[in-house]
C-alpha cells in the first residue's frame, strides 16, 4: 500500500494562496491610489479655479485703479483742482508756456537750417582762471 493519502489531500496550497494575496493586495493597493490621485485632482481643481476667479477680480480692480489714475492726472483734471485750492498745491505756480520744453519737437525762436560754417554762441560755465 502506498503512503498515507489522506495527509497529501488536507495540505493547504500555501504557495498559491500567498501569491493570490500579493495579486489581490497589489490590486487594491493600486486601486486606493488611483481614488487618492483623482481626489487630489478635484481639490486641486477647485482651489485653481478660485485662484482664477480671485486673478480676475484683481485685474478687473486694477483697470479700474489704473483708469482713476489716468484720470486724476490728467492735466485738465490737474488744472480744475489747482484752480479750485485756495492754497494751489501748497505754492505750486503754473509754469509759463516759454519755459516749457518739450522733446522732439525743436523749441520755437530757433532757426532751423544750419550749415557747418556758421558760428554758434557757446556759455561756458566755469569761472574763468
Amino acid at each position: 500500500m502506498a503512503g498515507n493519502r489522506r495527509r497529501n489531500a488536507n495540505a493547504v496550497p500555501l504557495a498559491m494562496m500567498a501569491s493570490w494575496i500579493m495579486v489581490c493586495l497589489t490590486a487594491g493597493v493600486a486601486g486606493l491610489g488611483y481614488v487618492w490621485m483623482k481626489n487630489q485632482l478635484h481639490t486641486s481643481s477647485g482651489s485653481i479655479k478660485a485662484l482664477e476667479k480671485e486673478l480676475a477680480a484683481l485685474s478687473k480692480q486694477n483697470e479700474v485703479v489704473e483708469l482713476r489714475i489716468i484720470q486724476a492726472s490728467s492735466r485738465s483734471e490737474l488744472l480744475k483742482r489747482w484752480k479750485n485750492d485756495k492754497t494751489h498745491f501748497n505754492g505750486l505756480i503754473d509754469i509759463p508756456q516759454d519755459k516749457l520744453v518739450f522733446i522732439g519737437r525743436p523749441q520755437p525762436g530757433l532757426v532751423e537750417s544750419r550749415s557747418e560754417d556758421d558760428i554758434q554762441k557757446v556759455t561756458n560755465r566755469e569761472l574763468a582762471r
